[in-house]
């Protein structure tokens, strides 16, 4: 029998497929069998909805119709579908949603306060979204004084550090506040990000140029460093960054992928290891052009359920084990991060319903 775990979009094509919307037809390349896919998911012996497929549908509901209305037809369809007693939510550290105290009101017909299931939501993504972009800008600037010498002002290199670092923090929680008060689209969310992004990373690679030009006035720095045209893209910035570098210094990419290494380290004892292995794929990729998303922060949450350090809440009230759990998703970069570092990853599965 099958234990899985339905990531956001899986569990929305699910919903698609049980009321007959329209699905796609394609996914990662593949022709994706609805009828498969429904036999397969309601087969299976439990059915894990992680509580951030349960937030992000609660407020997609909530947005487009400023009603519950919508996500309780959801979430039941998928019961009646499934069957209540093959269902299991879990709600990590990182985010809980309280279904219980959701269905005694609703059952009620109380008030449901929408902040409830907002301000969790915002508080654990924004954190987690300013030590993504703290770690990639750390890196960069790490790599560049590994590679033209370790050396700094401490006083302006400190004063930069604190000033990049607030300012990450002031705006990426503004980013974050506008977009769940739908003032701000997504579009123009990742927009606003990527443009924050090349602005500070900009800066920090401007400021370590300086410094080591004005310690060690003999090494020579490639003087298009200085002229790197404006992208409005951090991840477009670092890869033309990398790019002129690797003209005259053959290990820029690996000494890059030493700094990220050595940065994930610093943070053993802060964040899970799961988190700090697809934070670590997503530095990797950045300076191939690859953008940070707003939609990473919720993949790497959903992907601690295999963490061994994590706990969860079975809010079901039946007995279940956590373990021998497969992961279906239909993100690319999700799949090929489950598929290289083990976290549920089962092909049979997927050969069941994506057809070549």
């Amino acid at each position: 029998m099958k234990k899985i775990i339905l990531d956001t979009n899986a569990f929305r094509y699910l919903y698609q497929v049980i009321v007959s919307e329209d699905t796609p037809l394609q996914i990662m390349g593949k022709r994706f069998d609805k009828d498969k896919y429904l036999e397969f998911v309601s087969g299976s012996e439990y059915v894990l909805l992680p509580s951030e497929a349960l937030f992000e549908l609660f407020l997609q509901s909530y947005w487009n119709t400023q009603s519950v209305k919508q996500f309780c037809i959801t979430y039941q369809s998928i019961l009646n579908r499934i069957g209540k007693q093959h269902v299991r939510i879990f709600n990590s550290r990182n985010l809980y949603f309280d279904i219980e105290k959701f269905s005694k009101l609703t059952g009620e017909n109380e008030m449901i306060n929408i902040s409830d299931y907002i301000y969790p939501r915002v508080g654990y993504e924004y954190k987690m979204m300013i030590e993504l972009c703290w770690l990639i800008i750390c890196t960069v600037s790490d790599m560049l004084f590994e590679l033209f010498e370790d050396i700094s002002i401490e006083e302006m290199n400190d004063a930069s550090q604190k000033s990049i670092k607030d300012r990450i923090t002031s705006n990426v929680k503004c980013l974050y506040d506008e977009y769940y008060a739908k003032k701000i689209t997504n579009k123009t969310f990742q927009s606003e990000l990527d443009k924050l992004f090349e602005e500070l990373i900009r800066e920090r690679v401007m400021l370590v140029l300086i410094m080591i030009k004005a310690c060690k006035p003999h090494i020579v720095i490639p003087n298009e460093l200085f002229e790197i045209e404006k992208t409005e893209s951090g991840a477009m910035y670092c890869k033309n960054l990398v790019s002129i570098l690797s003209k005259k210094y053959s290990k820029v990419i690996e000494i890059f992928n030493g700094e990220v290494e050595r940065n994930i380290e610093l943070r053993k004892d802060k964040l899970q290891s799961v988190s700090l292995a697809y934070m670590m794929e997503i530095c990797k990729l950045f300076i191939t052009g690859r953008k940070i998303r707003k939609n990473d922060i919720i993949d790497c949450s959903i992907l601690t359920i295999f963490d061994a350090r994590n706990e969860f809440e079975n809010q079901t009230g039946s007995e279940f084990d956590f373990q021998d759990i497969s992961l279906i998703t239909f993100d690319k970069f999700v799949y090929q991060f489950s598929k290289e570092h083990n976290c549920g990853f089962n092909k049979d599965f997927y050969d069941c319903f994506l057809i070549d």
